[in-house]
């Protein structure tokens, strides 16, 4: 149901990155990578969950959502069965499985949170893969069955039956593949700011194990990732982007060399991924002359680039990380620039509320995804009083994206995120 977004983070001006302060940290997701750690740029770790113990991710951050992802980093797979639809539920079992006969095994999209395994052979709105949706109620019905192999080792079949728009919940039945401990569960996809509710196939038990999703900007974790060469899926350890955060790679340049303008923003989750690291014996090697910019949260640009991996013993990452632009501005005089966004993600109206506590003009521009300016103004001194700017997105022809807002005062740059619906 989510589509890629790409865009380019455009300023006017290229800051000198050597005078920015570059600060060392750290990220420790355990023996055997068995936990998942969420990480802000402005606040380190924010939180770590266990890893290793789910074999369902359901998709709580809208209830737009059908995504039902999988833990393939620790060995869950999925087969959906195409030979047939649920009425195959008493005498569904393995036949066929390994040689792909009436089945087809499901993967979650690596590069992006949707589609997953579980709608890996959707045909395309109204078809999700496991489900259809009804145009008259707003649910998705199950329309298909699925194996699973969980992180424990043991075959479950699965019938996701049913997500209801009105209670906003889901049904899902499973059962051992002989028809033992054949148990229906409903639940709640009601949470505030929460990406994923978690769910072990053998306890069938929900678990809301994450911080809330405007705490963090990246995922040090264990994950399925598509390798090519040779074409297959697999387990690595690596950094993926929270939903809507944007960055860009700038690879074969010193990290001192790379101005983050030069690169084009992408809400692609794996850019960071896993490839910034080598394992020629005995030990990982970090890949010379890669960084990368991410966008956090307030709208702060960051370049973070990694020195040191301690693979599976204590799976601990090294990195340095520096801010290179800024929601805010502030100059030598400790006068400030302050700009905000307000609704944001918005649709209908836009407020963009700011303060220039200098005695100079700011000038305030807004970028769309090509790059294009979409919207220009003047930010005249305000001795500290809040100013609001109100723009109608519609209106002014803003389609529904990624878009930046970008305020220069004296020679500095401030940007921020804004996403319209």
């Amino acid at each position: 149901m989510k589509r890629i977004v790409t865009s380019i983070l455009l300023v006017l001006a290229v800051l000198q990155l050597r005078s920015q302060t570059v600060t060392a940290d750290s990220v420790i997701i355990g023996n055997g990578y068995a936990n998942k750690a969420f990480y802000s740029f402005q606040n380190g770790t924010v939180a770590t969950m266990p890893n290793n113990n789910w074999d369902l991710a359901v998709a709580v951050y809208g209830i737009q959502t059908a995504s039902i992802r999988i833990n393939g980093g620790f060995g869950t797979r999925l087969w959906q069965y195409t030979a047939g639809d649920t009425t195959a539920w008493n005498a569904l079992d393995t036949t066929g499985l390994a040689s792909g006969t009436g089945w087809i095994e499901c993967f979650d999209q690596d590069t992006a949170y949707e589609p997953s395994a579980f709608e890996y052979n959707m045909t395309g709105h109204p078809n999700y893969g496991w489900g259809v949706y009804n145009s008259v109620t707003h649910d998705v019905n199950g329309i298909a069955l699925f194996v699973t192999k969980t992180y424990t080792g043991s075959f479950k079949k699965v019938w996701v039956k049913n997500q209801k728009a009105t209670t906003n919940t889901m049904t899902i039945r499973v059962a051992n593949l002989n028809g033992s401990n054949d148990t229906t569960i409903t639940f709640s996809k009601t949470y505030s700011n929460k990406n994923y509710v978690y769910i072990a196939l053998d306890d069938l038990v929900v678990k809301d194990l994450e911080p809330a999703n405007n705490t963090y900007e990246l995922i040090f974790d264990k994950y399925n990732a598509f390798i090519n060469p040779p074409g297959i899926y697999y387990p690595v350890a690596g950094v993926r982007l929270n939903r809507n955060i944007q960055a860009s790679e700038a690879r074969n340049i010193h990290e001192n060399d790379a101005i983050y303008t030069d690169y084009v923003f992408s809400d692609n989750m794996t850019v960071i991924g896993h490839d910034w690291k080598i394992q020629p014996p005995p030990v990982w090697v970090i890949v010379d002359s890669l960084s990368y910019f991410v966008v956090d949260n307030p709208g702060n640009v960051w370049q973070i680039w990694f020195t040191g991996f301690t693979g599976s013993s204590s799976g601990k990452y090294y990195f340095n990380k520096r801010q290179v632009a800024f929601a805010s501005i502030e100059d030598e005089n400790n006068t400030v620039v302050k700009a905000t966004v307000y609704p944001n993600p918005a649709s209908e109206q836009v407020q963009i509320i700011y303060s220039n506590e200098t005695p100079t003009n700011g000038a305030l521009q807004v970028f769309d995804m090509t790059g294009k300016v979409v919207y220009n103004a003047i930010l005249l001194p305000t001795s500290g009083a809040l100013q609001v700017i109100n723009c109608q997105p519609k209106q002014l022809g803003w389609n529904a994206g990624v878009y930046v807002v970008h305020v220069s005062i004296n020679g500095k740059n401030a940007v921020q995120k804004l996403i319209i619906k």
